[in-house]
């Protein structure tokens, strides 16, 4: 009885050894395929996510959308192109206002969420605007500081080069006075002029994409070296030059090297929108545009042949008060002056000319942005930004859940 007794105990406690070792074996399995069971559809839905962006990130530079003049109200299929891999800035600009859930549903995102930006090829985020940051700004006086006022409201990275009467006060005041967060830069020889200034921003070219020229004044013969403007230009650069409204006109600084004549006129010249992109925004064809009473028009360039392109023109299709043309890889954008006004047809209301003119523009940015950490995808197409025919963008998009 013993023995037999001892025995059954034995098999009791080898049984629930077996058993615990079992469960123990078992309850590892099911957390194995439990953890299986979730790698695998973490898997499939980011082989769902990766399509989707796929396919959203592909038709947005492919796709002109449904109406092909779509916007953010009329808009039932998204589409950025106006040809296969060239985006319109207009159309980036309806979908940014266009409501978050009403993208999201038209993309056939799901319960995704995502972001859209533009950048340039060096990765910097572009704006509507024509200048392509960072940007240097060089201006004479107080009057001709416009431009410098609307980057100081953007994100636009940006310096200031000026001489002493740009400001009115002296070189250390001169940001608290003026309340701008660009930084100073001016020359460190003295007597300091205009053309010290614009000579100094020439030596730094290399930092900058943009160089606006604002209200100064300065003819060809007062510059030391114009070779280092033109080489800005020719190898990519953007100059804006706006002239400056003075009793007696003078040729700007761009005449002897940009193929363009200029001429002086003693009598307001009224003159049309021709084509409102990419300088004018929302003007329509046909808004009547007026100068002061002296005035520059781009005339004809060296070969007395039409100016390549300008999109306000008077009544002859040789001058103009505002244009742009393409010089080597660059590109030159004049305007005769930015104190003019423009009649609006459509409302039959007169406004000053400054903030139709598109310098800065909007922030290209739409949605959300991911929190750190969020599983998500990230896609970059390239594409060509129509008006801007030789710049390559990048057209950004993430996905997460």
């Amino acid at each position: 009885m013993f023995c037999s007794g001892r025995r059954g105990q034995l098999l009791t406690t080898d049984f629930i050894l077996s058993l615990a070792i079992f469960l123990a074996i078992l309850l590892a399995s099911m957390n194995i395929w439990a953890n299986v069971d979730t790698q695998i559809k973490d898997a499939e839905a980011r082989r769902d996510m990766q399509a989707i962006t796929t396919d959203v990130s592909e038709n947005l530079v492919r796709n002109p959308g449904y109406p092909k003049d779509w916007t953010n109200e009329t808009v039932r299929v998204i589409g950025l192109a106006k040809d296969e891999h060239v985006i319109e800035i207009g159309k980036i600009l309806q979908l940014k206002h266009t409501d978050y859930d009403k993208v999201r549903d038209l993309l056939r995102l799901g319960n995704y969420n995502y972001r859209i930006w533009i950048t340039d090829a060096a990765g910097y985020d572009l704006t509507s605007g024509i200048v392509r940051g960072p940007v240097a700004v060089i201006v004479h006086k107080k009057s001709g500081m416009e431009y410098a006022k609307m980057l100081d409201k953007s994100v636009v990275t940006w310096d200031l080069y000026y001489d002493d009467s740009a400001i009115g006060v002296e070189k250390i005041d001169a940001p608290a006075a003026n309340g701008f967060s660009a930084r100073y830069k001016y020359p460190t020889t003295l007597p300091l002029t205009t053309k010290d200034s614009l000579n100094t921003l020439m030596s730094n070219q290399s930092s900058y994409r943009t160089v606006i020229i604002e209200d100064i004044g300065l003819q060809n013969d007062s510059v030391a070296d114009i070779s280092q403007l033109v080489d800005f230009v020719n190898r990519g650069g953007v100059l804006i030059y706006t002239d400056t409204d003075v009793p007696q006109p003078k040729k700007p600084l761009i005449e002897n090297w940009s193929r363009m004549s200029f001429e002086a006129n003693s009598n307001p010249v009224i003159s049309y929108v021709n084509n409102s992109a990419p300088l004018l925004a929302n003007s329509s064809l046909k808004d009547n545009i007026t100068f002061s009473s002296h005035q520059r028009d781009v005339f004809r360039d060296k070969f007395n042949t039409d100016i390549p392109l300008n999109f306000i023109s008077n009544s002859t299709s040789t001058r103009c008060q505002i244009c742009w043309w393409d010089y080597g890889f660059g590109r030159i954008y004049y305007i005769e002056n930015n104190q003019g006004w423009i009649y609006n047809a459509s409302d039959a209301q007169t406004y000053s000319l400054t903030p139709f003119l598109n310098i800065v523009g909007e922030n290209m940015t739409m949605g959300i942005s991911p929190n750190n950490g969020t599983d998500l995808v990230s896609i970059r197409r390239m594409a060509i930004l129509s008006g801007f025919e030789r710049e390559v963008v990048n057209v950004n998009l993430v996905v997460w859940r």
